[in-house]
């Protein structure tokens, strides 16, 4: 599992590329669309929104890795290698008063219409439970499905 950096990191190591967008800091919140969905995505829907603070992205993915949630600022915003590894570029860890203060602290660098706006959009619901959920269900999945490997290898 990683989450910002680890998702930038994972994808690096697996041969994906990884630079600093050229649209600049993604900083407050942004709706991104899922289009797929995994087992363990046992919540549907179409969009959400998540917290972010970040420069840098994925801009390869990786082979064998599949997007699953994405939008124009960060086209790879969420991936997935089958039901090995998930990472997701926002941060549903981070709280909207933690957010604003990052936003506060990159003030001198972004513009003030980008500052305005990543304050308005923290003030929208997030779905960053939705996230967690998710990423619970990714590990218990495979917890269950190693649990059944063990299990058959420790018979045999």
């Amino acid at each position: 599992m990683g989450i910002c950096f680890g998702h930038q990191l994972i994808a690096r190591a697996l041969g994906g590329k990884v630079e600093k967008s050229t649209k600049g800091w993604g900083l407050g919140s942004y709706e991104v669309n899922i289009t797929s969905q995994k087992k363990w995505m046992n919540l549907s829907v179409d969009s959400l929104r998540m917290l972010v603070s970040h420069q840098d992205q994925v801009v390869i993915v990786p082979s064998g890795m599949k997007v699953l949630a994405t939008n124009d600022f960060c086209p790879n915003f969420m991936l997935a290698k089958d039901n090995h590894i998930l990472t997701v570029q926002g941060h549903p860890e981070f709280s909207a008063e933690f957010t604003r203060l990052l936003i506060e602290k990159r003030r001198s660098l972004i513009t003030e219409n980008h500052y305005f706006d990543a304050l308005e959009q923290i003030n929208k619901p997030q779905d960053s439970s939705l996230v967690l959920h998710w990423i619970s269900a990714f590990y218990f999945c495979n917890h269950r499905y190693l649990s059944q490997n063990e299990l058959e290898l420790t018979a045999k």
